[in-house]
């Protein structure tokens, strides 16, 4: 569950939990196998990191939305 980003199931940091070190990670290649697609309610950023959270690709999709956050 250790990482730079945290990503938790349940919104205020609840539920089932998957650490993320920098990189970019994906659900098509099976880096999001703990949490799940579209399970993502709430997160923690490690201090001084900057990351960015999309609901799909886009690169490849379009209608996604990102969110930015800072540690």
């Amino acid at each position: 569950m250790r990482g730079l980003l945290v990503g938790y199931r349940e919104p205020n940091f609840g539920g089932v939990a998957q650490g993320f070190e920098v990189g970019r990670h994906e659900v098509g290649r099976g880096q999001l196998a703990v949490l799940g697609n579209d399970t993502l309610s709430s997160f923690r950023v490690a201090y001084g990191l900057d990351v960015r959270v999309c609901s799909d690709n886009p690169e490849t999709t379009t209608g996604g939305a990102c969110y930015r956050a800072f540690g």
